[in-house]
């Protein structure tokens, strides 16, 4: 099951590839018919993460600015919000890129036209009397989470949903999940370019070829898509969710009331609602880190470095563990969590515990400190990393320095 950075992820990509222009939906396996039915034709905000779920909503015309006449065809240009920000309703826009558009090709062009055509306030928003100035631009509208007016999607990926995305946008996109690894002429950042694991990611594909387009063309509805989004320079594909739902604002709120805080959004007084919440408990430590009731988004990777960080046993009842310690550990999965949203790949293991090279026959010590290395020698004490089920999940730890 994919952990809250990869949803987090997810959100900023939906963001950046299709917020702020209409987009046509629909649900080949038909499992979503109704819903994408709903959100067809309608302009998408900025999509939010709460621990594993994600929330995206989807405004009417009438509740959106007028399209800028000289908008690019995509925000695929967008900065990304700060990874940690507490303010998670900061505005998002995106800078007008006329070049973007050329590099888009006429078939997306024609797409784009095409969506907005089609959209019944089309002909307000292209009027001469709505024309924006020169320079304008796109603004993504957004709503705080729970706000009644925009239709809200909520997905839960669960155990075997996926995300596939291709298309011109993607071309500006890094990290896990890059089907072909770009080339130092490609035009991405080295860094990004590095931070890719060759398409292996369970929950994300991002096509990267030389032609988007032709893939975004390739690029077809299978049975299992549940949710098919077609935009201006995009496509993007759902496949196997545990969950799909339209919800009415009052139903994200419930949603809401169900979480615990999210390290990555890390809002004023999450820290002392965390440490509240797990120290009332007396399961053991490594069963309250998974506990989204408790903390919104850790999964077992999280769960086994960050308490090897801190060096809290998982078998401590929750409620014996201090304090201060609690409070360690809410920063450590902060700082991680957070860290990894933008390249989608998680990588717990201190730096100076990281050999070079990594060894041939230990290469979890590339991005792990604990998980799955069973059997293998602790690098902090030398101990063996212990392996065993807890609530039906495979755990790992080092008996000799986890307390």
């Amino acid at each position: 099951m994919p952990e809250g950075h990869s949803i987090h992820r997810h959100a900023r990509i939906l963001t950046t590839l299709f917020g702020g222009r209409p987009v046509h939906t629909s649900s080949p396996q038909g499992r979503f018919a109704a819903g994408a039915q709903i959100l067809d034709g309608r302009i998408p905000g900025r999509a939010q993460a709460w621990g594993k779920h994600l929330f995206w909503p989807f405004f009417s015309a009438a509740d959106v600015p007028a399209l800028p006449a000289d908008a690019p065809i995509s925000p695929a240009d967008a900065p990304a919000p700060p990874v940690a920000a507490t303010d998670t309703n900061s505005a998002v826009s995106v800078p007008t890129n006329s070049a973007f558009a050329e590099s888009a090709g006429t078939a997306f062009a024609e797409s784009a036209n095409a969506v907005v055509a089609a959209h019944p306030h089309a002909a307000e928003n292209s009027s001469a009397e709505n024309a924006p100035a020169e320079n304008a631009e796109l603004v993504i509208p957004e709503a705080e989470l729970g706000e009644e007016g925009p239709v809200w999607l909520q997905i839960h990926l669960g155990l075997y949903g996926k995300w596939a995305f291709a298309g011109a946008g993607v071309a500006d996109l890094g990290g896990a999940g890059i089907q072909i690894s770009p080339t130092e002429d490609s035009g991405m950042m080295a860094a990004m370019r590095q931070a890719t694991d060759g398409g292996k990611d369970m929950t994300t594909s991002l096509q990267f070829p030389e032609d988007n387009i032709e893939v975004t063309a390739a690029l077809a509805p299978r049975p299992t898509t549940r949710l098919r989004i077609v935009g201006a320079a995009a496509v993007a594909q759902l496949t196997g969710p545990a969950q799909c739902n339209i919800l009415t604002g009052a139903e994200v709120q419930e949603k809401l009331a169900t979480l615990g805080p999210d390290p990555i959004r890390n809002q004023p007084g999450d820290r002392e609602r965390f440490v509240e919440g797990v120290r009332r408990r007396r399961i053991p430590a490594g069963q309250a880190v998974m506990d989204q009731s408790l903390v919104a988004g850790p999964g077992n990777i999280y769960r086994a470095d960050c308490l090897w960080h801190i060096g809290i046993s998982p078998h401590r009842p929750a409620n014996k563990v201090s304090v201060q310690r609690w409070e360690k550990l809410w920063d450590d999965l902060c700082f991680y969590m957070s860290k990894d949203v933008a390249t989608g790949i998680i990588i717990t293991i201190p730096p100076e515990y990281q050999p070079d090279p990594i060894p041939a026959d230990d290469p979890e010590l590339s991005r792990f400190v604990a998980y799955h290395r069973t059997g293998r020698p602790c690098v902090r004490c030398g101990a063996t990393i212990a392996e065993e089920k807890m609530a039906g999940r495979r755990l790992f730890w080092c008996p000799g320095c986890q307390h």
